[in-house]
């Protein structure tokens, strides 16, 4: 039956577009990434900071850039773009 292929093809266990990742495994990278790109992001400013000589003006808006441009890198890594 149609149904019962397409059931099959769309369980979790099976392999993504992405090669041999699936959903879960994306979810638990992404979320590891996130995780260590706060505590980097955090320790750059405070790297900053300290190189500056005191607490910045707009801290929050820096931090925000820094953990922006760490994402950008970590979903680049964690989710390639397809091959040609």
């Amino acid at each position: 039956m149609s149904w019962e292929r397409n059931r099959q093809n769309h369980h979790p266990r099976h392999a993504t577009r992405y090669g041999s990742q699936t959903a879960l495994e994306f979810a638990l990278l992404y979320t590891l990434g996130a995780i260590a790109a706060y505590f980097l992001a955090d320790w750059i400013l405070n790297r900053i900071e300290a190189a500056y000589g005191k607490e910045l003006p707009y801290r929050h808006f820096l931090f925000f850039i820094i953990l922006f441009g760490l994402a950008l890198v970590m979903m680049f890594f964690i989710n390639p773009p397809p091959q040609q």
